[in-house]
């Protein structure tokens, strides 16, 4: 008896594969899948390449292969298989597909403490762990926003293009405060601080992603980097991710009012929003801070999700054998 992996085809995505790739599986991510609204991009992109599972000529699986460091290492995107094959293994070897056809030498992984899999001795014999960030879960109701008053900001925080941003990764004072363990991840892709990383930096995400800085050349140690991408999702209109660099918090508050104005002005709607910090980050002060805005955190979590209020985002690596 054959099993279901042995009967699936896999190749590359092609842009007329779109509406059956979305149609995989409904309600990704919990509500806040990206896919859609980046589907066009990804066919776009140099360094992506797309690949589909194909079951009984139905398209059951997708992976998007983002190649890193100047094509050393791939990062898989948007990976998903249709319930009708789940658990047979198809996720795999889509996944390990992707990656022997993108001819990199390592896979840098990042997941949640709630995904499973890397739980598995299988796992954990495969895979590097290389570092932890924490996370932080709100929901942004669509009358609030339109009544948020944001006063004009008169301290140090600025919006930074990837010039400056590269800067930072390749200035050892600036990035051993900012990148302590040499990554920088961006809506859960994770950069090594490398010259080659930067054309990718430069074209990443299209115009999505926003960098603000309150770091100066007199203060290499101080300050914070918080970098903004928003786009649309399948449930709610908008989903923002907030990446947080840095410790000190002095200017946190104008960095949250710099990113709550880029997501006001989006289209006041109602937008989920997640804030990624170090482990030793003041999330305490964070939550204050949205409290005083009159946000307070009001659970938007979805019933696959845990009540807990922080979670984690690991990083792995492996060798592409």
């Amino acid at each position: 008896m054959t099993s279901t992996e042995d009967n699936v085809l896999y190749r590359e995505a092609t842009a007329d594969d779109k509406t059956a790739v979305i149609d995989i599986r409904r309600n990704v991510y919990d509500g806040i899948d990206y896919l859609e609204a980046y589907y066009d991009a990804f066919m776009a992109a140099e360094t992506i390449t797309c690949y589909v599972a194909i079951f009984q000529k139905q398209v059951v699986g997708f992976c998007a292969a983002m190649l890193l460091d100047g094509g050393k290492t791939f990062s898989p995107r948007a990976a998903r298989v249709s319930p009708m094959v789940e658990g047979t293994g198809v996720y795999f070897a889509l996944k390990n597909y992707a990656a022997r056809q993108s001819g990199a030498k390592r896979e840098a992984l990042t997941a949640s403490d709630i995904n499973p899999n890397i739980r598995k001795e299988s796992f954990k014999n495969a895979y590097k762990f290389v570092l932890t960030r924490k996370f932080i879960r709100y929901k942004i109701d669509a009358d609030v926003l339109k009544s948020l008053q944001i006063p004009k900001l008169t301290g140090p925080v600025r919006q930074i293009d990837r010039q400056a941003f590269t800067e930072y990764m390749t200035t050892p004072v600036t990035s051993g405060y900012l990148f302590p363990a040499g990554r920088v991840i961006i809506d859960w892709v994770p950069f090594r601080l490398l010259p080659e990383n930067f054309p990718v930096l430069e074209s990443f995400e299209g115009n999505k992603c926003r960098i603000f800085s309150s770091m100066t050349p007199i203060t290499p140690t101080n300050g914070l980097v918080t970098i903004n991408t928003m786009y649309k999702t399948s449930q709610l209109k908008y989903h923002c991710n907030i990446d947080i660099y840095g410790t000190k918090v002095d200017s946190l508050k104008d960095h949250m009012l710099q990113n709550l104005t880029q997501i006001k002005e989006a289209d006041c709607d109602t937008t989920s929003l997640i804030v990624y910090t170090p482990m030793d980050f003041d999330t305490e002060y964070l939550d204050k801070l949205f409290i005083e805005f009159g946000l307070p955190r009001n659970d938007w979590i979805f019933e696959s999700l845990p009540s807990e209020n922080v979670l984690e985002l690991y990083l792995y690596e492996k060798s592409i054998i």
